[in-house]
Parts: structure tokens; sequence; C-alpha cells
């Protein structure tokens, strides 16, 4: 199973996250189209509209990902690879180290980098933390998600590409320690933390769907 996100209304929120500058961001997403707004968001932090890190598509109208950082001059904006399918799940993933203004983040689709093109260069530091996260949206709930979603997991580190390369052939099984997980697999949406820190999310307007990524299903695990 897995979690169907509806475009227009479906949000998952979490507590307060502190994560530092030190980030990756890991889904399997299978969208229907480019969400509310062409910029449906996997995950943002954040309280503002456009928040202090959000992972969306790029506003083209296409299922094109990109990634935002929000800092107090100027923003940071990346693109990554091609549009994802709307017909086939894909295992999607990020890394970015938001210490300096020259680094650019890393990407990868089905365990594989893809071309990462900058497209606004940061400058200033990043937005403050300790802020609510949100899952399918932003905290406007303005960039709503559209299609499903399942095994979200954030990570306060940077996964190497064969950290990366194992979530996406092993699953779940292969799960370091998250700072959270949301499986996205009950048969209703409650958003558990399978991470053990305790970070449930609450969800609303998401439902589920019988679909479900092409992964093993076993119980997660530790490397």
């Amino acid at each position: 199973m897995s979690a169907s996100f509806n475009g227009t209304t479906s949000i998952i929120t979490t507590p307060a996250l502190t994560l530092g500058t030190s980030v990756t961001c890991v889904a399997w997403v299978k969208p229907s189209g480019a969400g509310e707004g062409n910029k449906g968001t996997i995950f943002a932090q954040g309280t503002s509209a456009e928040g202090r890190l959000k992972w969306q598509f790029d506003s083209s109208g296409t299922t094109k990902l990109r990634l935002l950082c929000n800092r107090v001059t100027t923003d940071g904006e990346w693109a990554f690879g091609s549009a994802l399918s709307t017909t086939a799940w894909s295992h999607v993933a990020v890394t970015y180290d938001g210490s300096s203004t020259t680094n650019d983040p890393v990407a990868y689709l089905n365990g594989v980098s893809v071309t990462v093109t900058e497209t606004s260069t940061p400058n200033g530091a990043m937005d403050a933390d300790a802020v609510a996260g949100y899952v399918g949206n932003n905290s406007a709930s303005s960039h709503t998600w559209n299609g499903l979603l399942s095994h979200v997991m954030v990570f306060t580190s940077l996964l190497t590409a064969n950290e990366i390369a194992l979530l996406y052939a092993l699953g779940p099984r292969a799960k370091p320690s998250a700072y959270f997980y949301y499986p996205l697999w009950e048969s209703v949406i409650t958003a558990g933390d399978f991470s053990g820190n305790g970070r449930t999310g609450t969800p609303a307007n998401v439902t589920v769907s019988a679909e479900e990524p092409p992964v093993p299903t076993t119980a997660p695990g530790t490397f």
C-alpha cells in the first residue's frame, strides 16, 4: 500500500524538525501530474510558502524535480535530470550540504545520480531551523502532491551514493538511522515514524492506495 495525495488539499505535517545544514531526502513516488500550481511537493521544511528547504516539481508543468533552499539574501535553486514517469514508480533521493553556498545538491533517480543544474545561486545564511516539515505539500498547503508517495525518509546526514543505491535495491531492509521515516504503508494512513524517533506526522485528506513500489515489504532493518 501507499499514500494517495489529491493535488488540492492533502498534507502530512511533521513535528518541529531540527535538520541542520546536512540533509538527505529519499522517497518512492508515482506522480499523476505536476501537482498544485505545477509545484507538487514531496517534502518541505519551513513556515514560509517556499520553505527553508523544498523538494518539488519545477513549476514548468512537467514532472521534473528541483530543490529550493531559502536563504537570507538570495535563495538557491537547482533542477534535476529529466521528468519523472507518471505510469511507473520512481525512487528519488537528494543530498544537500547547506553549510556553504558553493555546494550543490546531489540527486538520484532509481539509485543512479542525475544531472544537477543550478538555476539560482544561493547567498546568505539558511532560514531558521527547528520548524515543522510537510510531506506532500508546503506550509501554506498550496503546492499539493498529485499522486502516490511511499517510504519517505529524511536524514540529518549526507548519505553516500552506495547507501542511496542500497535503499533503492533493498527498500526498508536497508534503512540507516533516519531522522524520520514514514513508510505510508498502513491500511489507514497515520504517518507513523518507523525511525524509532517518535516524529509521527499528522495527515489530512490523505487516502490509502493499494498500489505499492517494487521494494521488499519486510520489516525495516539497518545496514
